[in-house]
């Protein structure tokens, strides 16, 4: 059985105070939320209104397809995925605990930092992978490596299984827009 240490989580500003998470969770879920506080670091503007996203697991297949053309690219976002599952979960475990502010500032500013991307993307002829590796590194804290890029890799494919940045499947289209205010 692992030992347990006493964890305290994120910043001043949320609701939860401490958990008791394994020794090896202690230094993914500190990394993970360093990543979360450089993310609020960067804008701290913060939108009226976000959706509330779905954290249920997508046809992960299917979106992966649809957003990566070159069977190349999808291999390795196939590889990248598979190899994050566990870390997605952590991301996920994390994101649920901080508060309501401090998610929708992460979701806009993952969404903003795609969109100009996809943008860019049309002017440098870059493929969704060179947007996805260009959106990892961007969230890495400066001065940081290796274990930031595992966990950056993580947040960012998390956001992509929630269906916040990327194509969307036509059933994901269907669930974003019932839940749409317009």
């Amino acid at each position: 059985m692992t030992q347990t240490n006493k964890w305290w989580a994120f910043s001043n500003n949320t609701n939860i105070t401490n958990y008791y998470l394994s020794n090896t969770d202690d230094i993914d879920f500190w990394i993970i939320n360093e990543i979360f506080k450089y993310i609020l670091s960067i804008n701290r503007q913060i939108p009226e209104y976000n959706p509330e996203p779905d954290f249920s697991l997508i046809n992960v297949s299917e979106k992966i397809k649809i957003n990566f053309k070159n069977p190349e690219e999808e291999l390795y976002v196939y590889e990248l995925y598979t190899n994050s599952l566990l870390y997605i979960w952590l991301v996920k475990r994390a994101f649920e605990w901080l508060n309501r502010f401090e998610q929708d500032s992460i979701t806009t500013q993952i969404k903003l930092k795609y969109l100009l991307n996809k943008k860019d993307a049309k002017k440098e002829w870059w493929s969704s992978y060179n947007i996805l590796l260009n959106i990892i590194e961007y969230y890495i804290p400066p001065s940081k490596d290796g274990k930031y890029f595992t966990m950056a890799q993580a947040i960012v494919l998390f956001f992509f299984d929630d269906c916040t940045i990327f194509e969307k499947t036509d059933s994901e289209k269907e669930k974003w827009k019932a839940k749409s205010l317009f």
